[in-house]
């Protein structure tokens, strides 16, 4: 039954990653009733979401609220449609709170929440009633903020338009509660200063008008000085003479706005001659033009005013009658921009000889205040790449640096420093920086020591030790004195010191060896005290299996650094890329600056979409041409691809420029003299701690017989893994069933942004009413926002397919929402439109088209074609009045912008931009003067006496020009005075040029992309002197070789030749390679295109394109001999880094020895015959087996083609049988027996692994253990991490393999032939006294009572 439903579960799983569902439906049998278990907690995350953002969801939806109020208290009705359990507030608050609080069925508890009153909802349709008390009606009642619909009765009567808030304030009385009186006006005055240039003031008038259609005079609204450019009014308006506002006003609540711009620097503002009151106003500052301290008024908080909703999140004060604000200007533009955040990644590599280093920084950060960085030496910048662009390195103050035109930096570097003391500047760039980390890496042979200067301390020698590990080193040289003398204690101390943090060393095993040492010496015989000896013998045990190995990897890693295991190299190989991505590259991504997405791209032009529709596209921003044909852009020293020794560097805090470390750093050689001391000192003190002949008298041999069968038990055995099958229990479906369950629960609509849509709008008006009919496709369940608001016109009715909407919801701004489902549905909004000559319907979510018809309104927002805009704006049509919409008369003077981009490249150019700042509809012509040297390259652009004759028609809004300007050392910028427009200078340099600016404070220093194009917005008459200098280059490379491989084929006769260069160069050129003496050359290839090319005696000549190319070039040449092959003598043609050599040998060749650079091949073979040869002759001097020294060592040299382990246990077949001849019979049986099968086995595992070896010496290849760089038998590869054109030349000493085979048949034979005699004199030991030893098994039965009787008979003669 538990398969059956394990099966069934995995059906389950299987359907539910194949079947992607969306709603409860699609949820399989036998998982739906597990579906509310997944979503315990998390109903809420179910509920609708927006049809353009699955993250803003709403559980409860308030559609209607029905208010009836009287003196004595009211009764609300209010229905709710709730998706999740939770919390619905409800009308009152903690002064007026409901009571009798009914769902129809129950009376609800009513609990606080946030200081409201709330009940605790299931999902469903609610209808909730309730009353609400009080002595007198209060002014405004606190109902939930999002109520979609409100209707509200006063003492039994309708009020036809009740007015709430968005904080959810319903005022009882409405807002036809006010009794209006006949011809009566009254006005309230709001003001927006915008600190801008010009500085403009925006008067607001908020008008009340009852009464008849009359003219209404607003006599000294405006201010004396000043010139109007804006008069924006839903009622016609005329300008008088005396700058009076005659507005033709008619019944209403009207808003009139008029912005008027100052002339000069405004430092004192001053209200109207006309009394309206106390007047706000709003200030709005530019910060970035000036900034000023205001004084002369009292603030006071706007969101207790009445001004427009956008001003409300400015400072605003409280103006009196002729009084005014006072300007105290702080600063002017950005003389002081933020520090520069930089953060450097910088990678050191450490040349082989260990003369010098390689560094590669990766700088990233913003920078707002320095746009050059240059180098301090002793560091020679060599490369210097900004967004993976490489610069021209200038000299500026004698030190070579780069100019900078980018505030996000992504900078890459390349550099040189000679290593000629341990102190190194740990930045080199003559800046600071917020954060700087590192590698240090370290070739083949070397190691760190120590480190300074560093706040986090690196992983060096002396850095490694701890407290703790110099007492645990100084408890075991101390007690080593105390138990023994001062000579050990001294060479505990000095041993373990050097390899105490060394990889694999023997640590804490010698704090066994002295507990062992003085148990022994202090214990009295007994039990306790062979334990213990027991104890010492395994921990002897354990000490040779660490020691052991140790030794042997610190000789080997000494003599060959290129096989030390802690390494590893990067070896560049065939088509490899320039340069490696490094650690350093990988940490910068991170940081690096995302790009925009494309959303907020389409945001951004949303936003723009803003500006008046006739305004042309911008002037396209031309890149300039800032590299100098002539110049030769250096690239640089080339850079490692090795990776070996890696250690990091870090600081904590920011690193001054000027800030030093010191690294000091232990040579190959001297690692080799550390390596053999190390090996010498542990060997010294295992033989004087452990004293094996002390040892030996004191370990009984049956103990040691003991020991060393559960050693080989230990060996033979090996732990397994304790596997355990988990399968499912009971009924309940697998967790990850459950979790997946529910992330399909949870999932959000796969159709989001976009998941609801309206194609159609049908718009009805009459003059009492406005129908909206619209059609909307939801791909899924979600919330659409519908065009009504708090601010804007509000329908009474909303009717969804036929019936009354039942979800309906306002977001914090007011905005109506209603739940839609999946499908294609038509929605009605109807309403009143009496008593209103105008009518703004907001859409946010825009039909695709709309149909208008009506009767008595006008509709400005639906167009011919049937395309609608996101507002449509209805006016009433009246036979008696004028269109609606502003009506200015005495026009608006017109007012400009111009803006004067300087591009200086390698040619100067001037872009002047004109804008027009007041409303289109009135002609004009302006005489722009240019500058000084400007001529102009736009065609239709006439110049007379300087100045560009700029004609614009009444309907332009923006035109510009181009010009030319001549190279000179000072441009001088002045803005003119008593002009119709202000001006604005930008200053866009290529980084061949360093400018130094004077006069006016710059506005900004960086454009919107974060480009140096410092910005200036001039007063009239205010001036601007650029000084312009060209920097020099520094000299350098102009080709750098990155890597340099030659590979190379020996044949019989001849030997193929492959040479692979990557180089970079800046300029076109040609490449000269020089090739051994009688090569002949066969192809040369660019980028793996063959090249008609030929030799010129040695030297072959290849051109070379601007930018990175791969060069392939191949010869032949005889060979000379194949018993010591070399590399041939070959110059790359100059310096080179990671450069190689190959080496593929024939498979037909016996390789003895190889040489050449250190990163290259071993042959391990001859340090394992080095110990076959010492371990023959100390085997020679024993008598245990009839084998002599040679025998020993012609067996060794043999079963050097077998691993060792095999070797190892032939071995100890023979000395084990040796000692089965020396060794005294046990008297138990079943230990003799058991020796004897031991034997047994291990003969024939010894004949098995003789005939290995034969088969191996006459079929196989000889195994001579070449390792290191990645090298084989066939392949051997050499690696010098610099050049200084010569590649190196590596040799091999190899002999034809039928030496080999020839030389293992002989030794075969003697094998054979020993073998014999070998096997009759191991025969003769196996069957010594006895082959096999029977086994007795003896039954003692034991009788109480007999025994007694017998002991009493034995006792009574004794006592006879």
């Amino acid at each position: 039954m538990s398969h059956l439903k394990a099966l069934t579960f995995a059906l389950l799983f299987t359907t539910l990653f194949q079947t992607p569902f969306s709603n409860a439906y699609d949820v399989p049998e036998p998982l739906a009733p597990w579906k509310e278990w997944v979503l315990y907690d998390k109903q809420t995350q179910t509920c609708p979401s927006h049809f353009n953002d699955g993250s803003i969801q709403r559980c409860w939806w308030p559609s209607r609220l029905a208010v009836d109020a009287a003196e004595q208290g009211a009764a609300f009705d209010m229905q709710v449609e709730v998706y999740a359990p939770i919390w619905v507030m409800l009308p009152g608050d903690g002064e007026h709170w409901p009571e009798s609080v009914f769902d129809g069925k129950n009376i609800l508890p009513v609990v606080e929440r946030n200081d409201r009153p709330a009940i605790w909802l299931e999902p469903g349709d609610h209808r909730i009633r309730g009353a609400l008390v009080w002595n007198a009606l209060p002014e405004v009642l606190s109902i939930p903020q999002a109520t979609g619909m409100v209707s509200l009765k006063m003492d039994g009567k309708d009020i036809a338009e009740p007015e709430w808030d968005e904080k959810g304030r319903l005022r009882l009385n409405g807002k036809n509660g006010a009794t209006r009186r006949e011809g009566t006006h009254a006005a309230m005055v709001f003001r927006l200063i915008e600190d801008d240039i010009p500085l403009r003031m925006v008067t607001q008038v908020l008008l009340r008008v009852s009464g008849p259609p009359r003219e209404i005079r607003l006599a000294a609204l405006l201010p004396d000085a000043g010139a109007v450019m804006r008069i924006d009014s839903p009622l016609p308006l005329h300008l008088a003479e005396n700058r009076d506002l005659l507005v033709q006003a008619r019944t209403g609540r009207w808003e009139l706005r008029v912005t008027v711009r100052m002339e000069g620097p405004v430092t004192q503002l001053s209200t109207g001659k006309g009394d309206y009151g106390p007047e706000i106003w709003s200030f709005k500052a530019y910060n970035h033009l000036r900034m000023v301290n205001v004084t002369g008024a009292p603030t006071v908080e706007p969101s207790r005013t009445q001004m427009p909703d956008e001003w409300k999140t400015l400072p605003a004060y409280q103006i009196k009658t002729g009084g005014g604000l006072n300007f105290e200007t702080v600063r002017r533009g950005d003389p002081d921009p933020a520090p520069d955040q930089l953060e450097l990644q910088r990678t050191w590599w450490l040349d082989f000889d260990g003369t010098g280093f390689t560094l590669h920084d990766r700088i990233t950060g913003t920078l707002n205040r320095t746009w050059h960085l240059a180098m301090n030496p002793p560091v020679e910048l060599g490369r210097v790449a900004v967004d993976e662009e490489n610069q021209l390195i200038t000299r500026h103050e004698d030190r070579p640096g780069i100019e900078l035109r980018r505030g996000n930096l992504s900078l890459a570097a390349d550099s040189r420093m000679t290593r000629t003391a341990s102190v190194l500047p740990a930045v080199g760039w003559d800046h600071d920086f917020n954060r700087v980390s590192g590698v240090l890496n370290l070739p083949p042979g070397w190691s760190l020591l120590s480190t300074t200067g560093v706040d986090v301390p690196p992983n060096a020698w002396l850095q490694r030790w701890t407290l703790l590990d110099l007492f645990l080193v100084l408890i075991v040289a101390v007690s080593a004195y105390k138990l023994r003398d001062r000579r050990t204690g001294i060479l505990v101390l000095v041993t373990l010191g050097l390899i105490f943090h060394e990889p694999g060393a023997p640590r804490l095993v010698w704090l066994h060896l002295l507990v062992v040492a003085a148990l022994l010496k202090y214990l009295p015989q007994g039990w306790f005290k062979k334990i213990v000896r027991l104890w010492g013998v395994g921990v002897v045990i354990v000490l040779v299996v660490i020691a052991v190995p140790f030794m042997v990897q610190q000789v080997r890693t000494a003599v060959y650094p290129q096989l030390d295991r802690s390494g590893g190299i990067g070896l560049p190989m065939i088509g490899a890329k320039r340069m490696a991505v490094t650690e350093t590259d990988r940490m910068a991504e991170a940081h690096r600056p995302a790009r925009l997405k494309s959303s907020t791209v389409q945001t951004m032009r949303s936003a723009a979409g803003a500006l008046p529709s006739k305004i042309s596209s911008e002037l396209p921003r031309r890149e300039l041409t800032a590299k100098d044909p002539d110049a030769l852009i250096q690239t640089g020293p080339g850079l490692p691809t090795w990776r070996w020794h890696s250690v990091p560097l870090r600081w904590n805090g920011p690193v001054d420029r000027n800030q030093q470390i010191r690294i000091w750093l232990i040579s190959p050689g001297m690692n080799l003299v550390l390596g053999f001391i190390r090996t010498i000192l542990l060997l010294a003190l295992i033989v004087v701690v452990l004293e094996p002949r002390r040892w030996k008298k004191s370990l009984p041999p049956v103990t040691a017989n003991a020991l060393g069968a559960l050693l080989l038990t230990a060996l033979i055995l090996s732990p397994t893994l304790n596997l355990r099958a988990e399968s499912p229990s009971g009924g309940f479906p697998p967790q990850t069933l459950l979790d997946e369950l529910q992330r399909r629960l949870l999932e959000p609509p796969v159709c989001l942004p976009h998941c609801a849509d309206v194609s159609r709008l049908e718009l009805a008006a009459t003059p009492d009413q406005i129908r909206l009919i619209l059609q909307v496709h939801t791909l899924t369940e979600t919330a659409i926002p519908l065009p009504a608001g708090q601010k804007a016109w509000n329908p009474s009715r909303i009717v969804l397919d036929g019936a009354p909407a039942e979800s309906l919801a306002r977001d914090e701004r007011g905005i109506l929402w209603t739940v839609m489902p999946k499908g294609v549905h038509e929605i009605k909004l109807i309403g009143t439109a009496a008593g209103t000559d105008e009518v703004r319907i907001a859409f946010p979510l825009p039909p695709h088209t709309g149909t208008y018809a009506g009767v008595g309104w006008m509709a400005r927002g639906i167009h011919s074609d049937g395309t609608v805009d996101a507002s449509v704006v209805l006016t009433r049509s009246r036979s008696d009045a004028q269109p609606q919409g502003a009506t200015v008369e005495n026009g608006v003077p017109p007012f400009f912008q111009v803006s004067r981009t300087l591009r200086l490249g390698l040619q100067w150019e001037v872009d002047t931009r004109i804008q027009r700042r007041t409303k289109a509809g009135t002609p004009t012509v302006l005489s722009v003067p240019l500058l000084i040297g400007e001529a102009v390259t736009t065609a239709g652009i006439h110049v007379q006496e300087g100045s560009a004759q700029i004609a614009m028609g009444p309907d332009e809004v923006e035109k510009y020009f181009s010009g030319t300007l001549p190279v000179t050392p000072v441009i001088l910028l002045a803005a003119p005075k008593d002009v119709p427009w202000t001006e604005v200078w930008t200053l866009d340099a290529a980084a061949i040029w360093r400018c130094s600016l004077s006069g006016l404070t710059v506005v900004h220093h960086q454009d919107a992309g974060r480009n140096f194009q410092p910005q200036w917005h001039p007063w009239p008459g205010e001036q601007v002197t650029i000084e312009i200098t060209r920097p020099p280059a520094v000299p350098g490379r102009t080709v750098t070789l990155d890597s340099a491989r030659l590979e190379m084929t020996p044949g019989q006769r001849f030997t193929r030749s492959v040479l692979d260069l990557d180089l970079r160069s800046s300029k076109g050129d040609h490449h000269q390679i020089e090739l051994p003496a009688q090569a002949n050359l066969q192809a040369v290839r660019i980028d793996g295109k063959s090249l008609p090319i030929r030799q010129d005696g040695q030297l072959v000549s290849v051109p070379l394109q601007p930018g990175s190319q791969a060069v392939q070039v191949q010869w032949q040449q005889l060979t000379d001999s194949l018993i010591r092959l070399k590399g041939p003598k070959v110059n790359a043609g100059g310096e080179a880094v990671n450069a190689a050599v190959t080496f593929r040998m024939p498979d037909n060749r016996w390789i003895l020895f190889a040489g050449g650079p250190r990163l290259g091949p071993a042959v391990l073979f001859w340090s394992y015959v080095l110990v076959v040869v010492l371990v023959a002759l100390g085997l020679g001097k024993t008598d245990i087996a009839p084998l002599r020294t040679h025998h020993w060592l012609l067996l060794g040299m043999g079963l050097t083609q077998v691993p060792s382990p095999v070797a190892v246990l032939i071995v100890g077949w023979l000395l084990a049988l040796g000692y089965r001849c020396r060794m005294r019979p046990l008297d138990k049986a079943l230990a003799f027996n058991f020796i004897q099968l031991l034997l047994a086995a291990l003969t024939l595992a010894a004949l098995i692994g003789l005939y290995t070896a034969i088969e191996r010496g006459l079929l196989g290849i000889p195994e001579m253990q070449i390792a290191g760089n990645h090298s084989t038998r066939l392949q051997l590869h050499w690696t010098q991490d610099r050049i200084d054109g010569f590649l190196p030349s590596p040799w091999v000493v190899s002999l034809p393999l039928w030496t080999y085979r020839l030389l293992m048949l002989a030794w075969s034979l003697w094998l054979a032939f020993s073998l014999v005699s070998w096997l009759r004199w191991g025969w003769g030991c196996f069957s010594r006294q006895q082959l096999w030893k029977p086994i007795r098994w003896h039954l003692k039965i034991k009788f109480p009572e007999k025994e007694k009787k017998r002991e009493e008979k034995e006792a009574k003669p004794q006592a006879g």
